[in-house]
């Protein structure tokens, strides 16, 4: 039946699409994953003309604009701000990977629909068999052409069966398949997001080292004037 045959299209269209969606999801992953490293490894000069010269907008370009000093934050704020950028980025992330999990579930609803569409041209075919042999028993025929006849007839409504039970296996598979290919993207977004606090970690405890300096700076400082006023006094 031309319906089933284009169900099955259907449903190899929608397994390689889910497949397309996950690999670039993938691809992605692993560009941002690449930055992350460069960005981890690069001089603080340097990250400024890393983050500029690129030609795509990173996930995570507020979270390098606020290691950059590019968004004046308090100090008691930007702990804050850097959490919620966080959670948006993790969304941003998993919601790239909504459509190929709704195309894994839908293969298996495309197959179930295979199955009953099969089934429905089988019974009518069935129908149509029966209501043959009910007008041949009537008439004076020989048996084994009778036979014959049904056994031809009985062809259309096997492979009405055949082509239901192929477009169940094919959703079934195809969604397993796509399914384990998403598990593997997700393993890879969960390790991009340790990634991410691993960075927010290593920039705060930076941060942190320069917080003394700074205060050492300070007071080395207000020593010095008190020590010029002390002289001019004296």
């Amino acid at each position: 039946c031309s319906s089933d045959l284009e169900l099955i299209y259907v449903i190899f269209g929608t397994f390689f699409t889910g497949v397309f969606l996950s690999t670039v999801t993938l691809y992605r992953y692993s560009v941002e994953g690449n930055l992350m490293f460069l960005w981890l490894h690069a001089a603080e000069k340097h990250r400024y003309q890393l983050i500029k010269q690129l030609k795509w907008r990173t996930y995570f370009m507020p979270i390098y604009q606020i290691f950059l000093g590019h968004r004046s934050l308090q100090e008691k704020s930007q702990q804050a701000i850097i959490e919620q950028e966080m959670d948006a980025i993790q969304e941003r992330l998993n919601d790239r990977l909504v459509l190929p999990q709704y195309l894994s579930g839908a293969l298996v609803g495309l197959g179930l629909v295979g199955t009953f569409i099969g089934l429905l041209g089988t019974l009518e075919d069935l129908g149509k068999l029966f209501g043959a042999l009910v007008q041949t028993s009537n008439v004076d025929v020989n048996p084994a052409e009778i036979f014959t006849d049904m056994v031809r007839r009985l062809q259309d409504p096997m492979r009405g069966m055949g082509t239901a039970f192929v477009a169940s296996l094919y959703g079934l598979f195809g969604s397993l398949l796509l399914g384990l290919q998403i598990l593997a993207v997700e393993k890879v977004g969960h390790s991009l997001s340790n990634q991410l606090h691993a960075l927010v970690r290593h920039a705060q405890a930076v941060e942190e080292r320069k917080i003394p300096t700074a205060v050492q700076q300070q007071v080395i400082g207000q020593e010095f004037h008190v020590r010029a006023l002390q002289q001019i006094v004296e």
